[in-house]
């Protein structure tokens, strides 16, 4: 199914992080899942906006809000089997609204019909989902499958080759008040109370259109609470460091020149730096490595990928196969790119650097890039980068980016403040 995502509201701005709470459970669904309270404090409210915007981008972008929902339960361990099942509620109606009535282009004494069904993911009701078809413009088999059975209203009509247009996408809890953004943080406290989230957090309203482009269905699709009934995992021990600085490799790495961010491969026994000033580099500022080979460190020497131009801040992707870094060399979209290059860690030798692509480049200058740990699965990479702003900001921005799988000549997919 074609999601049409006509306007894509922005009412959901800011990007997120992870954790959230839990309040009602659905009408159908046993009484057993286990509130999770969240504290009433800044961070708290911070995070569960930032989820539901989460939440509701992914919900736009994909086709079905059923995978959709199957995979936000999967990724929040919310249920063993994470499956997303529908379960129609009977007896009910509702009529349908006039705004509806009118985008279907029908008139007044028009038959029309009524489903309304849950999805639910284990104890947790995710979605309840108000449907309203027109039984003339379906099959006479169609219309006898939705009155007889708990079939999805999708499944049921796939054969239309349908396409959804997404009418609107509203918030209907913001965790933070308008312009909250504007105005100062309020002090942490100790005596925070329990966050209260309503049992409605966010709708969708969209219209379902045949192959001939006739709308034949009208949804309104709302989001429960219980998208956000999940546990945090359990925080890790920071580190602890003890004992004196010293210097690392002296005379070999740390020397009277200036070495900035140490990388180290995940098997330890490559190192790599930056260097503005250090001599014996083809120019620019420089990357250099030493290699640990049957324990002893080797003379330090610039990495073959350097050049003339600029190279600088180099980082390892997490399976140690990859070395990232930015580059203000030819062949880039601007300033400083961000580029990466092939490693053999048995070899100590580098590949062919590549341009990481408008997916993480701009016109602008891109810093310190940051694999993440899933760096080494070729969908889920994910690079952070210190984007310097607008002279005029006096300042620079976080920003991340996905690197995913797509379609040739499809979107990139860009980078965003966090």
């Amino acid at each position: 199914m074609h999601r049409d995502c006509a306007p894509r509201r922005s009412a959901l701005r800011r990007p997120g992080v992870r954790r959230l709470a839990t309040l009602l459970l659905g009408l159908l669904v046993p009484a057993a899942a286990v509130a999770v309270d969240w504290p009433d404090t800044p961070l708290a409210r911070t995070e569960a906006l930032a989820l539901l915007q989460t939440l509701n981008a992914d919900l736009l972008s994909h086709d079905s809000a059923t995978l959709t929902l199957e995979r936000w339960c999967s990724a929040h361990r919310m249920a063993s089997p994470a499956t997303v099942f529908a379960r129609r509620v009977h007896g009910e109606d509702k009529p349908l609204p006039p705004d509806l009535r009118a985008q279907l282009a029908i008139g007044a004494h028009e038959p029309v019909r009524y489903r309304r069904v849950q999805l639910a993911c284990g104890d947790h009701v995710l979605s309840e989902a108000d449907n309203w078809y027109l039984p003339g413009r379906l099959t006479a088999a169609m219309n006898r499958e939705l009155d007889s059975s708990d079939t999805p209203f999708g499944k049921v009509v796939r054969s239309l080759h349908f396409r959804r247009k997404t009418l609107a996408a509203t918030l209907l809890w913001s965790p933070l008040p308008a312009g909250w953004e504007m105005r100062a943080a309020p002090a942490p406290t100790d005596a925070a109370g329990t966050l209260a989230i309503p049992h409605q957090v966010l709708q969708h309203r969209a219209l379902l259109y045949d192959a001939s482009g006739h709308p034949f269905s009208a949804l309104v699709e709302t989001y429960t609470d219980q998208v956000l009934a999940f546990r945090a995992a359990p925080a890790t021990p920071g580190l602890a460091l003890s004992g004196e600085a010293t210097l690392h490799l002296p005379d070999r790495v740390s020397t009277r020149y200036s070495e900035v961010r140490l990388a180290v491969s995940p098997d330890g026994d490559t190192e790599l730096w930056g260097s503005v000033d250090r001599p014996g580099g083809p120019g620019g500022w420089d990357i250099w490595m030493v290699r640990r080979e049957q324990g002893r460190w080797s003379a330090p020497m610039p990495v073959s990928f350097d050049t003339p131009a600029n190279e600088f801040d180099p980082a390892f992707s997490a399976d140690g196969r990859a070395v990232w870094f930015f580059s203000n060399r030819p062949g880039g979209l601007g300033g400083d790119d961000i580029w990466s290059a092939p490693f053999d860690p048995a070899s100590g030798r580098f590949g062919t650097p590549r341009n990481a692509g408008p997916a993480i480049n701009s016109a602008g200058d891109e810093w310190a890039p940051s694999p993440s740990a899933d760096g080494n699965h070729p969908r889920t990479v994910t690079i952070c980068c210190f984007r310097p702003m607008a002279a005029a900001a006096r300042g620079a921005t976080i920003f991340f980016s996905p690197r995913a799988t797509r379609a040739p000549g499809g979107p990139p997919c860009r980078c965003r403040a966090r």
